[in-house]
């Protein structure tokens, strides 16, 4: 499933994503998913399905300092390498 938040600049609507996102903490209110209210940091957004396109992709979604390759490699991390550690 895919939802999109729209509104007037100013309306807050980057500031609900980015929380329910876990980038920004919840100022008041809970964020309920699956049925049970959760709070957390990206990661375990991401774990869950969660993900966020930033508004500036190029200024918060890329890491301009690494290959595209390394910015590809980034969302598979969890998947390549389960156990979270990298022995070369």
């Amino acid at each position: 499933e895919i939802v999109g938040l729209c509104g007037l600049v100013g309306s807050g609507r980057t500031e609900v994503a980015r929380a329910i996102f876990g980038a920004d903490p919840v100022a008041s209110g809970e964020i309920v998913f699956d049925g049970k209210p959760i709070s957390g940091e990206p990661d375990v957004a991401a774990r869950r399905g969660i993900a966020l396109i930033p508004e500036s992709r190029k200024s918060e979604g890329l890491a301009l300092l690494r290959s595209v390759g390394d910015n590809l490699v980034v969302s598979a991390l969890r998947k390549l390498f389960p156990s979270g550690l990298f022995d070369p």
